[in-house]
C-alpha cells in the first residue's frame, strides 16, 4: 500500500526544444519524466536524517562516501564544455532502471557542445517547480539522434574531496531529439510538485 496522500505527487516534465543552424525552430515538445534513480532517494533520505555523509554509485558504477555536510557539496551546475555533470544526453535506448548510474551511451562535449547549466525555481498556486536548463550546439558536421537525458550532480568524496559525479535521473524520450549539423538542442527538465492536484 503506498504512503503517498491521495492526490500528492512529485513529478516531472522534459521540454525538447530544437533549432537550425540559422537559429529557427524546427521541433519543440514536452514529455513526462519518469525518471528518478535510487541516487535520488538514497541522498534525500540521507539528507533527511541529518546524515553529514553517505553512500552512493557514481557514474562510473563505483560505491563512494560522499559529503552531505558542508556548503558547496554537490551541485547540478555544470559550466559550458563539461559533460561529466549537470543535463547530460546520449543515445541508449534501453528502458530505465531504477539501478541506472549513468546513460547509457552518452554523447561527448566534443560532438555536441555542452553549454552552461542553469536553474530557476517558480510557484504558482500550490505548484512549485524546479527548472533546470542546458544547451547543446551540434558540432559533429552531421545529425545526432539524442535518445536519452539524465541529470548528475558534482558531490565531494567524504575523505578526500575528490570530485564524484552522481546521476540523479535518466529518461528515453518517446522518439530520437534529431539535431542538424550546427543546430542545438536545448533541454529545461522540470522537476513539479504540488500537493494537492
Amino acid at each position: 500500500m503506498s504512503n503517498v496522500p491521495p492526490g500528492m505527487y512529485a513529478s516531472g516534465r522534459i521540454k525538447i526544444t530544437i533549432t537550425d543552424a540559422r537559429g529557427k525552430v524546427i521541433e519543440e515538445r514536452v514529455e513526462e519524466m519518469h525518471s528518478y534513480v535510487s541516487n535520488f532517494t538514497t541522498i534525500l533520505a540521507l539528507l533527511l536524517e541529518g546524515a553529514s555523509h553517505g553512500t552512493v554509485t557514481d557514474t562510473s558504477g563505483n560505491a563512494q562516501d560522499i559529503n552531505l555536510g558542508t556548503a558547496g557539496f554537490m551541485n547540478a551546475m555544470a559550466p559550458s564544455g563539461n559533460d561529466n555533470y549537470g543535463i547530460l544526453i546520449g543515445t541508449g535506448t534501453n528502458a530505465v532502471s531504477v539501478s541506472d548510474n549513468n546513460l547509457q551511451s552518452k554523447i561527448s562535449n566534443s560532438t555536441m557542445s555542452y553549454g552552461d547549466t542553469s536553474e530557476t525555481s517558480s510557484t504558482s498556486g500550490n505548484t512549485l517547480v524546479i527548472s533546470i536548463t542546458r544547451s547543446f550546439t551540434n558540432q559533429s558536421g552531421s545529425t545526432v539522434n539524442v535518445s536519452e537525458v539524465g541529470l548528475a550532480i558534482n558531490a565531494k568524496e567524504a575523505t578526500t574531496g575528490n570530485n564524484v559525479y552522481v546521476l540523479l535521473t535518466r529518461d528515453v524520450l518517446s522518439s530520437a531529439a534529431s539535431v542538424p549539423a550546427n543546430g542545438t538542442l536545448n533541454v529545461e527538465l522540470d522537476l513539479v510538485y504540488n500537493p494537492s492536484s
